[in-house]
């Protein structure tokens, strides 16, 4: 997995907003996406102290402490994440809203699937305190988040 084309703003050093995610596989559950820091103790979404540098996980994913880097979103950092899920049919073929959104954002925003295969990430800047105007469509698999949020990278980009 390569994660050469996350934006460099997102990498730089001083950017601490990053932990490495373990995947919790069990029988008749959802996977459980568990945040650690690359020390091995757990990471938290509200306590900035636990987050680090993408470097720093990076190291950590090389030695088994975690399997995915992922990014804290909070207001004040100004990245939004539009989650659409199950937009990938098996043949790989996009859904009618994952086309809207593909269109809309193509050229002004990081793009990856997501963990199951079947979704997508899109992430990009906005600027002022109030959320993007983009408005969630959460019966059609749409999600916006810009806060109190982990999104885990997968390094599998959209061109």
């Amino acid at each position: 997995m390569t994660y050469s084309d996350i934006p460099p703003l997102l990498t730089h050093p001083s950017v601490k907003r990053w932990c490495v995610f373990r995947l919790q596989h069990s029988p008749d559950k959802p996977v459980k996406k568990i945040p650690y820091q690359p020390s091995g103790r757990k990471a938290y979404i509200n306590y900035a102290p636990t987050w680090s540098s993408f470097a720093e996980c990076m190291k950590a994913i090389d030695f088994g402490i975690g399997q995915y880097p992922g990014i804290a979103l909070t207001k004040e950092f100004h990245l939004c994440c539009i989650d659409l899920d199950k937009c990938i049919n098996s043949d790989g073929e996009y859904s009618a809203i994952a086309i809207k959104y593909l269109e809309l954002f193509k050229s002004a925003a990081y793009i990856e699937r997501s963990l199951s295969g079947t979704g997508l990430h899109i992430l990009f800047w906005y600027t002022g305190k109030s959320v993007p105007p983009v408005h969630p469509e959460p019966g059609n698999g749409v999600e916006i988040f810009t806060d109190n949020r982990f999104i885990i990278f997968t390094g599998d980009t959209v061109g």
